[in-house]
């Protein structure tokens, strides 16, 4: 019996609360030309059907001259990008139809960082029955990425793997490195003046593009090589180590759990905004139940450990991969030059108190794990990159060059910050931990 329990054993039961406001999104967009009205701090969604019943208590005249003026509106008032519009709907609905939120909302928010003329859409999240929760997806690929930063930082065989991922990326850049700068010249020129930038420019940018990204395609495979080394890979038609770590989707949140924000990318060089989007998030402080379970049939020799069952040694693992990255984080917004961080001064301050207080709950915790879900995550939080700026910060700044992230000359990468407005927040931090069980 107890090896049957060892073979199958019971999955652990956690917890998942939210730190900060948490955005995982479910590809769509709302509209504020039809989805939506912003009145007082509240964001009512337009239930179509009762919208539609309204229309049909109108005679046929009527219909049509409300439908006609609603598309007309819409039409005219566009501007030139096509996304925002002066339209209002919130005037159609209650100038002209005579509709208030009480009769056509289906649904009701608190919104912050916008008011009631903002014309911008909103990205929601994932829902099931229209209450949100967390798919299990997404806390198991944010796990995947701490255990490959864990073995590639911590062990013999990672750290081969990154020597030599590290090596072929030195070999790349010096065989590219006219090509690079040549790139990077021209198309800076060509930004600059795209009418004068002549023909014979144009071949030797694509060129030298094409070039590069031959090589950086390469590249990339042989990163994809090493991670495979670590969790199979599919066409194998192995059953994949990884598979036997399964995670639950969370249990739904109520309605009254989210929220909306308007948040923008702040840069790290100028100091100012960019990029604003509008997003429905879990609110912070918000707890929901969801089961890890293990199946202690793990054959890779770095993954054994998981073969314990033991969440400790799992949260040991996330918690290094996020200490590393808020630490990461902190000194960058903490060198920041005098004159960029006085742009917005109170911001990168709540933000290096943030790094600072998540850091001290992270280091060598094994009773709870914090990590990074959603939408607002850098570059470091989804791929290999923290742990090749870790080994050799030059060789990371040569990869971003070859494979053409980021605009040429930049220093930093990435050079923006995805924040909350409404108290320069940052997106999706949570922590895991076990459930209170009486």
């Amino acid at each position: 019996m107890k090896m049957q329990q060892d073979k199958n054993p019971e999955p652990h039961r956690l917890q998942l609360t939210t730190i900060t406001p948490l955005s995982i999104g479910d590809e769509g967009v709302l509209s504020p030309l039809s989805d939506f009205v912003v009145q007082n701090g509240k964001v009512h969604y337009v239930d179509q059907a009762i919208l539609e019943e309204e229309l049909e208590k109108l005679d046929k005249s009527s219909q049509q001259h409300f439908i006609d003026k609603y598309v007309n509106g819409v039409k005219s008032s566009m501007n030139q990008s096509r996304t925002r519009s002066e339209f209002n709907f919130e005037n159609f609905l209650q100038k002209d139809l005579r509709l208030t939120p009480d009769i056509y909302a289906r649904r009701t928010y608190d919104i912050f960082g916008i008011g009631r003329n903002a014309k911008i859409q909103i990205v929601p999240i994932v829902h099931n029955a229209g209450k949100a929760y967390v798919p299990g997806s997404s806390i198991k690929g944010a796990i995947k990425t701490a255990i490959l930063y864990y073995w590639l930082i911590n062990t013999s065989s990672g750290k081969k793997e990154l020597d030599y991922i590290i090596e072929q990326i030195n070999n790349a850049y010096n065989r590219h490195r006219n090509d690079i700068e040549t790139r990077d010249r021209l198309q800076a020129e060509r930004d600059k003046d795209r009418r004068n930038f002549d023909s014979y420019k144009d071949k030797k940018l694509r060129d030298c593009r094409n070039r590069v990204k031959s090589t950086s395609r390469r590249l990339a495979s042989t990163m994809d090589t090493a991670i495979d080394k670590l969790f199979g890979r599919v066409k194998d038609k192995k059953r994949m180590d990884f598979s036997l770590l399964r995670v639950s989707d969370t249990s739904t949140l109520p309605i009254n759990a989210v929220e909306v924000h308007y948040t923008q990318r702040i840069s790290l060089a100028k100091g100012t905004p960019a990029i604003p989007q509008c997003r429905e998030t879990i609110k912070a402080n918000q707890t929901s139940n969801f089961s890890i379970k293990i199946i202690p049939q793990i054959k890779h020799p770095e993954l054994q450990y998981l073969n314990k069952n033991s969440l400790e040694e799992l949260f040991k693992v996330i918690n290094e991969f996020s200490f590393d990255n808020l630490d990461y984080d902190s000194e960058i917004v903490d060198n920041i030059d005098d004159k960029t961080f006085n742009q917005n001064k109170k911001g990168f301050n709540q933000l290096i108190e943030f790094y600072d207080d998540l850091m001290e709950v992270t280091e060598d915790n094994t009773h709870a794990a914090y990590l990074r879900l959603g939408a607002g995550k850098t570059y470091y939080h989804n791929s290999i990159g923290l742990a090749i700026y870790n080994q050799d910060a030059d060789v990371l700044k040569k990869m971003v060059k070859l494979f053409g992230m980021g605009k040429p000359g930049q220093k930093l990468f990435p050079i923006t910050r995805t924040v909350c407005m409404h108290g320069f927040q940052q997106l999706g931090w949570v922590k895991i931990s076990k459930q209170n069980i009486t």
